[in-house]
C-alpha cells in the first residue's frame, strides 16, 4: 500500500483520487497547496511544509504539481523527509534547478520520476508501439501541434511558469527526443505575440543525428474551451498519426491504412501512476526519466535563446550554445 499526497492543484486531481486505490492500494491520503479531492479521509493542509510538520507519517510519496518556480523547494522538502516524488510537467523552472533536485533525491535514496504524462497516452503508446515493431523504419520527421486557450493564474506569469517554451513545449520536446531515442543536435525557434515578453505562439525546429527532424508548434491564443493536440511520425517505411480527438488513429505502412480507435479516459493517469508505484516498490532506476526531464528543459532553454536572438543553438559537451 502506497499513500499519496497531492501537492498543488491540477486537472487530474479527481482522476488521481479515483485510481489511487487501484494503483496504490489506498486512497489519496493528503492534499495541500490548493489540491482538492472528494474524500472525507484525506488530510488537508494549506502548505506542503505544514503537512510535513503536522503529519509527516501520513503519506509515503508526493505528486508535485505546484507552480513551476516552486517545484524545486517542494522536491527538496520531500527528499529531506524521505518521500518519493512524481513531478507533473517540467521538473523545475530551469534545467539547473532540475539537476540539483535530482542530486538531492539521489542522495536521499528516494525515487524521483519526471511525469512525462504524454508518453502514457494510449494514442502515443500506439505510435511508439508501431515504431518499436519496425513498421515505421528509420524515423525522419516528427510533427506535433498543441493548440489551447490562454493560461490563467500563475501560468500567465512567465517568471513563474517559464512561459510557452518551458511550461508548454517541454512536453512535446520530450516526445520528440523519445521517438528519436536521443537529444537533438540543433535547436531553432521563433515566437510571436502581442506582448513580446509573453508570446502566445511558438514553433521549434529540432535537428537530430542522421538527418531526422521535429517541428513542434504551440499556441495559447485559442478561445476558451477544449484545445487540440496531434502527433505525426513519418519514417522510412511508414507513417503514423494520432490526436486527442478520439478519432481513428491511422497507420500507413503499405496497402490500406490500419485504423485503431483509442480513448484515454483514466488510462493515461493510471499508467503513469502505476509506473511510479512500481518503481517505488521495486527500487527500479528512474534516472532515465529524470535525465529526459532535464533534457527537455535544456532544449526548451535553447529554444528561448534561439527565439530571442534569431540564431540556432547547437549541442556541445557543455550544453546548447548559440551559433
Amino acid at each position: 500500500m502506497t499513500r499519496l499526497a497531492l501537492v498543488g492543484s491540477g486537472p487530474d486531481d479527481e482522476a488521481y483520487a479515483r485510481i489511487a486505490p487501484r494503483a496504490c492500494g489506498a486512497p489519496i491520503a493528503a492534499v495541500t497547496d490548493g489540491a482538492e479531492v472528494a474524500s472525507n479521509s484525506a488530510i488537508a493542509r494549506p502548505t506542503f511544509g505544514e503537512l510535513l510538520d503536522t503529519h509527516p507519517d501520513a503519506f509515503d510519496a508526493a505528486i508535485i504539481q505546484t507552480p513551476t518556480d516552486e517545484r524545486a523547494s517542494h522536491i527538496e522538502a520531500a527528499a529531506t523527509a524521505g518521500k518519493h516524488v512524481l513531478v507533473k510537467g517540467p521538473l523545475g523552472r530551469s534545467a539547473g534547478a532540475a539537476r540539483e533536485m535530482a542530486e538531492a533525491c539521489a542522495n536521499a535514496d528516494i525515487v524521483l520520476m519526471s511525469g512525462q504524462i504524454d508518453r502514457y497516452r494510449p494514442e502515443v503508446s500506439a505510435v511508439r508501439a508501431s515504431m518499436d515493431a519496425g513498421q515505421m523504419g528509420q524515423p525522419g520527421l516528427v510533427r506535433s501541434h498543441r493548440w489551447q486557450s490562454p493560461p490563467t493564474g500563475w501560468r500567465l506569469d512567465p517568471d513563474r511558469s517559464g512561459g510557452i517554451f518551458i511550461h508548454e513545449l517541454t512536453r512535446d520536446i520530450d516526445i520528440a527526443a523519445w521517438l528519436f531515442d536521443g537529444p537533438p543536435d540543433t535547436v531553432f525557434a521563433v515566437a510571436r505575440g502581442s506582448d513580446p515578453d509573453r508570446p502566445d505562439a511558438a514553433v521549434v525546429h529540432l535537428g537530430f543525428p542522421d538527418g531526422g527532424m521535429a517541428v513542434l508548434d504551440v499556441t495559447t491564443a485559442l478561445p476558451q474551451g477544449e484545445g487540440y493536440w496531434s502527433l505525426q511520425l513519418i519514417g522510412a517505411d511508414g507513417a503514423v498519426y494520432a490526436d486527442d480527438q478520439h478519432n481513428m488513429q491511422l497507420l500507413y505502412a503499405g496497402g490500406s491504412p490500419a485504423a485503431r480507435l483509442t480513448s484515454s479516459g483514466d488510462a493515461t493517469v493510471l499508467s503513469q501512476l502505476e509506473a511510479f508505484v512500481s518503481a517505488m516498490n521495486s527500487g527500479a532506476d528512474t534516472s532515465g526519466s529524470v535525465a529526459a526531464g532535464v533534457l527537455a528543459l535544456e532544449v526548451a532553454e535553447a529554444a528561448v535563446a534561439s527565439a530571442a536572438s534569431g540564431r540556432s543553438a547547437g549541442r556541445t559537451e557543455d550544453g546548447y550554445v548559440l551559433v
